[in-house]
């Protein structure tokens, strides 16, 4: 999952500052996504409880809002900096200072030293057995292949696999293609993944594969690549912000409507994987483009607030460390413990995921300041200059300025 956390913002504001809302949008992916993960089991013994479960079973759109995000933001970034001298050299370095120190650094404790003083937790055992995968982003490949969610407590790395390989090729591609040819691409890339999971799906057993193979989630990506294209005419962008409502308005009710009949969200079943990663995917897009040129209503407000703007800047860190020390989190957390003082139907499991997402803040703020921030510092030596022909007009994106936006830089 991704890195639309890692992606610093397109110059949507042409003064290359960052849009709050987007990083409201990154908060909400990882608060998802680590509901997911975190909120305890409990039992089904009413109606509640088990409106908690399938809530909880359903959190890992959290992934699909990251893949949409990333080809938005990613996207966004390549067309701005299309003419600059260095292209290629400068996003490939800006994304190897975000994304691999905190990567590698996780992978270094995991699978070298804690190994070397004859530690092998349960969780890493499989990292340990298929550690050259990781070590080469090949996560989701090694899934694809095994049919199997099969790295234990590393497993989520594959959406960062997934990332990885986007960012391989996806920079040659818009070098190479016009405005409209990439439009095409991007349709034809979404047709592809539809087909690509279709086929793995009617392969029974094999659902993992058409969760976790690049090509099939990569109508997510191109869909967020779409709305940064669109951003960018001003004929497009006001027919993508005439339509956003609708479009939201629709793909929410469809997506609702399986919620009600399926009970939740499974990433598994026929109709998600069919067509149903590619509604959630054009809902998160509509949603995207709400938020970055939208009046000031609810939805608006709740993305810019410092809260949600907060989990969003340390989106990546929360994200890669989270579940790597669920163990550790159970101790300082007791489920059991909590869900006895507070009962299994709402509170308890409420408060038992609000405890463990508290308890994982002080590591994150312990990744950043020890060891993010420093590798962010050295990005400005590969800034490019789509800054410069965005302030003179020449190519940036028409999306109004906004002056609610933070200042700082991922």
């Amino acid at each position: 999952m991704a890195s639309l956390h890692l992606a610093e913002q397109t110059s949507l504001c042409s003064s290359g500052r960052r849009i709050a809302a987007l990083d409201g949008l990154r908060g909400v992916a990882v608060l998802t996504v680590m509901a997911h993960h975190l909120t305890p089991n409990v039992e089904h013994s009413n109606r509640v409880s088990i409106w908690i479960s399938n809530l909880a079973h359903s959190a890992w759109i959290g992934v699909d809002l990251f893949f949409v995000l990333s080809g938005f933001l990613i996207t966004g970034i390549l067309l701005d900096s299309k003419r600059s001298p260095h292209y290629f050299r400068n996003f490939f370095a800006r994304r190897i200072l975000r994304i691999f120190p905190l990567y590698y650094a996780v992978l270094f404790v995991t699978l070298v030293l804690l190994p070397a003083a004859g530690m092998h937790p349960d969780g890493f055992r499989a990292g340990e057995r298929y550690s050259p995968w990781l070590w080469c982003y090949g996560a989701n490949i090694l899934m694809t292949i095994k049919h199997d969610f099969c790295l234990g407590r590393l497993g989520h790395f594959w959406t960062l696999a997934v990332e990885e390989q986007f960012y391989l090729i996806w920079p040659a591609i818009i070098f190479a293609c016009s405005r409209k040819s990439t439009v095409k691409v991007c349709m034809a890339t979404v047709a592809v993944a539809i087909v690509s999971r279709i086929v793995l799906r009617m392969h029974g057993e094999w659902w993992v594969s058409s969760y976790a193979f690049t090509l099939c989630k990569a109508d997510s990506l191109c869909i967020g690549a779409l709305i940064a294209v669109a951003s960018r005419s001003p004929v497009a962008w006001s027919t993508c912000r005439k339509w956003a409502p609708a479009i939201a308005g629709a793909s929410g009710i469809a997506l609702l409507g399986v919620m009600c009949i399926r009970g939740g969200l499974a990433g598994g079943s026929t109709e998600m994987q069919w067509f149903g990663y590619t509604l959630l995917a054009v809902f998160f897009a509509a949603v995207v483009a709400l938020c970055i040129d939208a009046p000031p209503i609810l939805l608006s407000y709740a993305v810019r607030s410092k809260l949600l703007r907060f989990f969003g800047k340390h989106s990546y860190s929360l994200y890669v460390l989270h579940w790597l020390v669920g163990p550790a989190i159970e101790v300082v957390v007791p489920s059991r413990a909590v869900l006895a003082a507070f009962g299994q139907t709402f509170i308890g499991p409420v408060v038992c995921l609000i405890l463990s997402i508290a308890a994982c803040v002080p590591l994150s703020l312990v990744s950043w300041h020890l060891l993010e921030k420093h590798f962010i510092a050295l990005k400005d030596r590969f800034a490019g200059t789509s800054e410069a022909a965005s302030r003179l007009g020449s190519d940036g994106p028409v999306v109004p300025r906004l002056p609610e936006l933070a200042s700082s830089h991922d």
